[in-house]
């Protein structure tokens, strides 16, 4: 375990290294070896954080498998991984952040980073009108609708206008970005919720 945690020149992990570069692979073996999820790095950067700026959300996915705190925020803008996701425009970040069933009840969609900005906020000030659909059919998610971004995005939304690219209906994009996506030993499929508007996936098979 300590060996696995050994930190590089610039006090880096494999971990951390593997989910920057997308090597889900890589960071199961880490993970199962003992790898810390939660390590920090800089600005209290997380390996969850390095993978969701880059949308490696198959690296997310084992990482959630593994107990990395979804909430965790850095100390330079106080962002979190759902926050960098929402603002590099990942929908299959964002998705897999927002689905995993390791976050389902642990993940706060309503953190908000220094400037008083949830990952709502950030999509929408992004123009990353997939992600802010996602985000916006989380229930108690808060919709900052006199921030301007986001009046815009809704205002779009609700003249379906054709000047703009189609907004995906969230549950589609979940079919399709995690469609058959290996987690940790497990396939996942997409069911309904029994609660409004709550999107929800379910181990069906282990492997």
């Amino acid at each position: 375990s300590a060996l696995v945690n050994t930190r590089d020149g610039k006090s880096r992990t494999a971990l951390m290294l593997a989910s920057n570069g997308g090597h889900d692979e890589i960071a199961r073996v880490l993970l199962r070896c003992g790898a810390d999820p939660d390590a920090v790095v800089g600005p209290g950067l997380t390996a969850l954080m390095l993978a969701a700026k880059k949308g490696h959300a198959m690296v997310l996915a084992a990482l959630l498998s593994h107990g990395a705190d979804p909430n965790l925020q850095e100390t330079g803008n106080m962002s979190n991984a759902l926050m960098l996701a929402a603002e590099s425009g990942s929908t299959h970040a964002v998705t897999t952040l927002l689905a995993a069933p390791e976050a389902s009840g642990r993940l706060d969609v309503n953190l908000r980073n220094n400037n008083g900005k949830t990952a709502l906020v950030l999509a929408c000030e992004g123009g990353h009108a997939e992600v802010a659909g996602l985000l916006l059919a989380c229930n108690g998610v808060e919709v900052d609708a006199w921030q301007p971004a986001v009046r815009k995005v809704l205002s779009a939304r609700q003249k379906g206008s054709e000047k703009r690219a189609p907004v995906m209906d969230p549950l589609t994009v979940m079919q399709e970005t995690l469609k058959v996506m290996r987690n940790g030993g497990y396939y996942m499929h997409p069911t309904n919720s029994p609660a409004a508007d709550a999107k929800v996936w379910v181990t069906v098979r282990q492997i």
